[in-house]
């Protein structure tokens, strides 16, 4: 992925492969079908905004794949924000652990997908 430009990262029946998230970190022009709230609640993204998303099918892909080469600027302003997005919610310390801040995204969205708050457990 570190030299590819897009990457195709449909989800399976759950949650999204990991495939999706290395294309974010590599800043590749993602492709996915459609995420769930619980899969965005983890700093997925939003479609059309930090990837394109496409059909379950796949019959739009050609069509969006031609469309966003033929609109590089676009295509390259959605993969950097698809790679900011997961810089955002993904990035550790130097040691090996998540910042305060993506902690707290990710508790946050824990306690919005369950309505546990999971710090007062």
């Amino acid at each position: 992925l570190k030299n590819s430009k897009i990457a195709l990262t449909i989800k399976g029946n759950g949650y999204t492969t990991n495939r999706f998230y290395e294309a974010h970190s590599a800043g590749c022009l993602s492709f996915s079908t459609k995420l769930t709230g619980e899969v965005e609640a983890y700093g997925a993204g939003v479609a059309g905004i930090d990837y394109v998303e496409i059909a379950v099918d796949g019959s739009d892909l050609l069509e969006k794949i031609d469309y966003y080469f033929n609109n590089e600027e676009e295509a390259e302003k959605i993969a950097e924000s698809g790679r900011k997005t997961w810089e955002k919610h993904n990035m550790l310390t130097d040691d090996g652990i998540y910042t305060d801040e993506t902690l707290m995204y990710h508790v946050e969205g824990i306690k919005k997908i369950t309505g546990f708050d999971i710090r007062t457990l």
